[in-house]
């Protein structure tokens, strides 16, 4: 079956505002972090998270979206997400990660969960490996 232009922008419109509202909220945080990124409390290589998941209460069946970012001197920092303790290796996940200064950088990852069910209840936190130490995020409920 054929669909004329405004079924397809029917079917598309969801997807594309979600994409660009995701895009616009992570660009919109880092143009922030990057504009004032030398007002950052970070002492010369030493790595913090910036930014914790939140606490939150949800209904069955809509979506939640988690975030979380780190800043560190050195190398890119990659972030993983826990889920009570243990990582998600399957994760809807986007993430961005934008030098800051000369040799700093803040990577934003911000989890996607859909159609929220009771297994997805518990606590969520990232994790970044930095330099071989373990830096772990606040954690979000």
């Amino acid at each position: 079956t054929c669909f004329g232009l405004k079924e397809n922008l029917a079917l598309w419109k969801p997807f594309f505002y979600r994409f660009l509202t995701t895009m616009g909220r992570i660009a919109g945080f880092i143009f922030l972090l990057a504009a004032f990124g030398e007002h950052l409390a970070i002492a010369q290589g030493e790595s913090s998270f910036t930014e914790s998941p939140c606490n939150l209460t949800s209904l069955l069946g809509k979506n939640v979206e988690l975030r979380c970012s780190v800043h560190t001197n050195g190398m890119p920092p990659e972030i993983n997400w826990l889920h009570d303790g243990e990582i998600l290796e399957v994760a809807d996940t986007n993430d961005v990660i934008v030098p800051v200064r000369d040799e700093g950088w803040i990577s934003v990852s911000e989890l996607s969960i859909t159609s929220v069910q009771l297994s997805h209840s518990g606590a969520y936190q990232c994790v970044s490996n930095i330099k071989g130490k373990k830096i772990l995020s606040k954690e979000g409920t």
